[in-house]
């Protein structure tokens, strides 16, 4: 667990290394560290809520680019009448993973198994399916950013945090888990948080396998096929 604002710094751009197989010396790797480093400087405000800021924004279109390049998020548009929270929502994001990002279902099988669960609750003594996911835009004001059609913007009302008024802006619909942990972690780092305390069960998830990839990439451990993210006592015989 980071203890202080520059470990839980360095330790999310261990993750970034370990997600795309980055080292420090590939030029990727250098244009990352001038984005993140620009949302560490006090003149990178945060203007919006959920700690957005202009260079919180540049980061993860950076890094969601990486992610569907990667296969670990969809290369196509956002259909345009989709609402959040709701089977539609739902499906679309479930059948993004099935058939536009395998990488990241092979990559993350848990926390994929997360998703696709559909939790049962009781509406009316009626037992009914929700389909709502733990996640589905990270709030931000995107209306004055560059972005392109893969980028899944929308504009459209956006809940406020504290309970205030709704308002209407472009703001990015989460691609997947993967998607919302990094938005997360660099909201938190914004906020000059030092420990991601979300107990979402697909964050948690997601966090765990990703904490597996660092201990087979550092102990330089290549796990048998179809068992890549299986705890590591399993490889070390």
């Amino acid at each position: 667990m980071a203890n202080s604002l520059e470990e839980f710094s360095n330790d999310f751009k261990e993750t970034i290394k370990v997600i795309f197989n980055e080292t420090e010396g590939s030029e990727w790797y250098k244009e990352f560290e001038e984005k993140f480093d620009k949302i560490t400087k006090e003149d990178d405000k945060i203007i919006g809520d959920y700690n957005c800021s202009i260079g919180a924004m540049e980061l993860m279109l950076f890094i969601r680019k990486r992610m569907r390049d990667e296969g670990l998020a969809p290369i196509i548009s956002l259909i345009g009448d989709i609402s959040i929270k709701g089977k539609k929502h739902y499906d679309y994001i479930i059948n993004c993973m099935r058939n536009c990002s395998p990488q990241f279902i092979d990559k993350f099988p848990e926390t994929y198994n997360i998703d696709i669960k559909k939790c049962k609750c009781s509406k009316k003594g009626k037992e009914i399916a929700n389909y709502n996911l733990s996640y589905d835009v990270d709030g931000w004001n995107y209306t004055n950013i560059q972005y392109n059609c893969e980028d899944w913007m929308k504009y459209m009302s956006v809940p406020q945090q504290y309970r205030k008024p709704a308002k209407k802006y472009v703001t990015h619909f989460y691609y997947n888990e993967l998607d919302h942990y990094l938005t997360y972690y660099v909201g938190l780092i914004k906020q000059q948080e030092k420990v991601m305390k979300g107990k979402d069960p697909g964050l948690k998830e997601i966090k765990r396998e990703i904490e597996l990839l660092k201990n087979i990439r550092k102990n330089k451990i290549t796990p048998p096929k179809g068992e890549k993210n299986r705890p590591l006592r399993h490889y070390n015989k």
